[in-house]
């Protein structure tokens, strides 16, 4: 029998079908604009309208790619001017799926995730050998491969923990280790997302979204002047605020995303104080002619990748949910927090790892909070070491700066713009801790300017170590830090080099002083000609206050 195409013209069937010339023609209009059935919604039109229009349209546009990409744009156009929730989500239904991602839209994802191995691991020697492999490959110090070791197992069982510690990498200069370091932890974590380059809103993101464990390299690059992304990196330190808010969507609806991951960065120089507060920093130096390193070769990654099923396996094994393990002496309450997760994982592991891991929590993390060199602290510790230089009870504003501004190793010569701290200047960074100039007598009249006694409980609170009731005839300086991992005390007030630091706000913290030296010392934080009314720093002997 005759086909309808065959008995009638082209214009008058459609699909094989005899339809007639004013079906066909209206038909042929249609797929002509298949738009129209979309504009001529109302605006916020019916559920039932919005779908009968987008299964025309879909029809209409037919199965061919390139239609279907180059028609997808001006549709969502429209049904956004119908004032249409989700536009982009519709259309693409009515398609039947998402446009092919185009050549320059990036790749995919790849987070590979360890299998666990499917024995039962001896906890203390899987560390061991974790800690061994590391330093065949990077110039470690012993204490500082064991807490390496310690945070890719914590990686594996970041679900249990109530704290997430970065690792900080750290070096002076270029090629010290620290891409390497990178490249061992991302064969040995779950889910490795290396990144050189990094936005804050990609870091919520992808965290929400494929739970990586970030390995951020070349931070110095991109890290010092975003402070929104540092933002976004500190809210994930503990698991209770680990969230940050945006809005998001054609209604800019509110929504949470979780920042909770492990986190290590690599940086030349140092990090802000309020990341490295909440990291473990681990202080790379340039390997010597003689201290040879294996290659990561792809024998090594294999390697690698069996020793990650093992830590998979004992992380599943020994969960640290709820656990609060003993804390070594000397350490500070944040410095405790981010310790906590891995002694409790040194604990479990038994052996020798519950004393190893405490002699590195001390050697990295022991001594003053890691906030002593933030630019507030160390301003405070500097003014004290000027009044105790002086042994004055009160200060002027313009002889205060001028002695900070002697001080050639600290920021304050050079405050703003290469140029030197005013008394304005110190005004408004003191008032941050409740301090403020007021009028003094002195024997030169009655200048604005400072009483010590306004620093005490600053001084208490901030730099207890110095406090006024501690003894300073055997510390180095105001500033120093004693962070070498010793339990001895303090050096006495005149040993060591004094050097400068590159990053004068955040100082290397194992760098000699460069401060004012005590002169006089005190005996349980009295001396012996302190007048009974209690001055905080009272004049010598003979001397009225005015004289000084």
């Amino acid at each position: 029998a005759p086909t309808a195409a065959e008995l009638f013209g082209a214009d008058e069937t459609l699909g094989g079908h005899f339809v007639g010339p004013d079906v066909a023609a209206a038909v042929a209009a249609k797929r002509a604009d298949p738009l129209a059935a979309l504009a001529a919604l109302p605006d916020s039109p019916k559920p039932a309208a919005l779908e009968q229009a987008l299964r025309e349209y879909g029809e209409l546009v037919g199965p061919d790619a390139l239609r279907r990409a180059t028609l997808r744009g001006a549709a969502v156009d429209v049904l956004r001017a119908r004032k249409v929730t989700g536009a982009a989500a519709v259309v693409d239904a009515a398609l039947g799926g998402t446009p092919a991602a185009d050549s320059g839209s990036g790749g995919a994802l790849k987070l590979p995730t360890p299998e666990p191995w499917p024995a039962a691991v001896d906890g203390a020697r899987l560390l061991a050998t974790l800690a061994g492999t590391i330093r065949r490959h990077v110039v470690l110090t012993a204490e500082q491969a064991d807490a390496v070791a310690l945070w890719v197992v914590f990686c594996h069982g970041i679900d249990g923990a109530r704290i997430a510690p970065k690792l900080a990498i750290t070096s002076p200069t270029p090629r010290c280790g620290k891409s390497t370091l990178l490249a061992l932890l991302a064969a040995l974590v779950p889910r490795p997302l290396p990144a050189s380059n990094i936005s804050a809103a990609a870091i919520y993101r992808v965290i929400e979204a494929a739970h990586p464990t970030l390995l951020i390299d070349e931070a110095d690059s991109f890290l010092r002047d975003n402070e929104e992304l540092r933002n976004v990196l500190n809210s994930g330190h503990s698991r209770g605020g680990a969230y940050v808010v945006r809005c998001a969507g054609e209604n800019l609806e509110p929504r949470q995303y979780s920042t909770w991951c492990p986190q290590a960065v690599g940086l030349i120089g140092s990090l802000a104080p309020t990341l490295a507060d909440r990291s473990i920093e681990v202080r790379l130096q340039r390997k010597r002619s003689g201290e040879p390193v294996a290659k990561l070769t792809r024998l090594a990654r294999e390697g690698l990748a069996l020793l990650a099923r093992q830590v998979a396996r004992f992380a599943t094994d020994s969960p640290i949910c709820d656990a609060s393990p003993a804390m070594p002496p000397g350490m500070n309450d944040r410095a405790a927090d981010n310790w906590e997760p891995l002694l409790a994982l040194a604990d479990a592991a038994g052996g020798e790892w519950p004393e190893r891991a405490r002699r590195a929590a001390v050697a990295l993390s022991g001594g003053e909070p890691a906030d002593s060199q933030a630019v507030g602290v160390l301003l405070l510790a500097d003014v004290r070491a000027v009044f105790e230089a002086r042994q004055a009870d009160r200060m002027a504003s313009a002889d205060l700066v001028a002695a900070l501004i002697e001080m050639e190793s600290r920021p304050w010569p050079e405050w703003r713009s290469g140029k030197a701290m005013t008394a304005p200047q110190l005004a408004r960074q003191l008032h941050h801790f409740g301090i403020e100039p007021r009028v003094i007598r002195t024997a030169s009249g009655t200048p604005r300017g400072y009483l010590a006694e306004q620093f005490a409980d600053a001084w208490a609170r901030y730099i207890p170590s110095l406090s006024p009731d501690t003894p300073l005839s055997k510390c180095n300086t105001a500033t120093s830090r004693i962070n070498t991992g010793d339990s001895g005390d303090f050096q006495s007030a005149t040993e060591g080099t004094c050097c400068t630091s590159e990053n004068q706000v955040s100082a290397n913290k194992d760098a000699g002083c460069c401060a004012v030296a005590v002169s006089t010392p005190l005996a349980g934080g009295k001396r012996e000609d302190e007048p009974e009314q209690g001055a905080l720093f009272a004049p010598p002997a003979g001397k009225a206050h005015h004289d000084l």
